[in-house]
């Protein structure tokens, strides 16, 4: 109420089931749609996760070297930068190749004219070189989008197929992800939140556009439900397997859940985000092991929590986020019930 969230979906895994999912408020405001557990929401950068275990997949079966460099699988791909040799895909995965992040997320939502077919990720990649790198690969780490997007151009690359048909088939359809999405035309448009934002004297309106660029699908264009994300966070746990059906060798996750590099985000968001593995930020709430995805978008945020220790998960959807007020309501109400849930007797 404080926050004038419109819609609010929770869920929660234990021991492999999912044990709460519930659905608070309603889709739009002035709507009486209630948002329910397979409510789909924009899941911002928790996107990027299902990328990485798309990458880990092609690594399993030895079509991609974690530390190879990237121009081997994008041989056409350029920056102002002469030599790229240092930027590897294990690099990009965790955010410390130094890649830019020139992207202008508002610009391209309300462009009306914008690019969404089969070529727009690679056009996107290919359109980078006349960005310079941040710092020298592997020497300090910096969160980028763009490095994400070209990870998905690697999987289309390498897999012959377009990036969303690739992680349709590979990821989830074979989870039962039957709500989820990286294209928006995929989606049934009477099962979407709506985003909001909040207007100029604080009260929360629905935004006149839908966060969507087909560009930048791996990093942040992901459509999905509690019922479904619990389904994703099951399969983590078990470390690539759900339902009899394994999309990931157990042994990938020690690769993903070691930390990489320190993040810079700790002192702002605390101790949940103090690394990064690949695809995964790795950290600890109150002295319990964390792995975990979190998003933010115009208009929405989502919060996956992995609590592998206990067999635990807590999944928060919310349809607002309003950039320049920045209250980050999906990630308060994850680590809130995570609080209630590992403190109770």
């Amino acid at each position: 109420a404080s926050g004038q969230v419109p819609g609010l979906a929770v869920g929660i895994v234990k021991d492999g089931e999912l044990v709460y999912a519930k659905g608070f408020g309603v889709t739009e405001l002035g709507s009486d749609q209630p948002v329910t557990p397979d409510t789909v929401f924009h899941m911002g950068s928790v996107a990027k996760t299902p990328t990485a275990v798309a990458i880990m997949q092609l690594v399993a079966e030895g079509k991609i070297d974690l530390d190879a460099p990237l121009t081997e699988y994008l041989p056409y791909f350029t920056l102002a930068d002469p030599d790229l040799g240092e930027v590897t895909i294990r690099r990009l995965l965790s955010h410390t190749a130094g890649m830019p992040d020139p992207i202008d997320w508002l610009a391209e939502y309300q462009d009306e004219n914008l690019p969404n077919d089969e070529a727009a990720l690679d056009n996107y990649v290919r359109s980078l070189g006349d960005q310079s790198l941040t710092y020298q690969p592997g020497e300090d780490w910096s969160y980028s989008g763009t490095g994400f997007d070209i990870l998905g151009d690697v999987v289309a690359q390498v897999s012959g197929q377009t990036f969303e048909d690739y992680l349709q088939a590979n990821v989830l359809t074979p989870l039962g992800m039957e709500n989820s999405s990286y294209l928006l035309s995929d989606l049934d448009p009477a099962q979407l939140a709506l985003p909001h934002l909040l207007d100029e004297n604080g009260n929360a309106k629905t935004i006149d556009f839908y966060p969507y660029t087909r560009a930048h699908a791996p990093s942040g264009a992901f459509y999905s439900s509690i019922n479904d994300m619990a389904r994703f966070a099951i399969a983590n746990i078990n470390q690539g397997e759900l339902d009899g059906v394994r999309v990931l060798p157990a042994s990938a996750y020690e690769e993903m859940w070691t930390p990489q590099a320190a993040s810079t985000w700790a002192e702002s968001f605390g101790p949940q985000v103090t690394n990064y593995g690949l695809g995964w930020w790795v950290g600890e709430f109150q002295g319990h092991p964390l792995i975990g995805n979190y998003g933010t978008e115009y208009g929405f945020q989502s919060h996956l929590g992995l609590f592998p220790n206990e067999g635990m998960a807590v999944i928060a959807l919310v349809n607002l986020f309003d950039p320049e007020a920045g209250s980050f309501y999906a990630y308060d109400i994850g680590n809130g019930i995570a609080e209630l849930l590992l403190n109770a007797e």
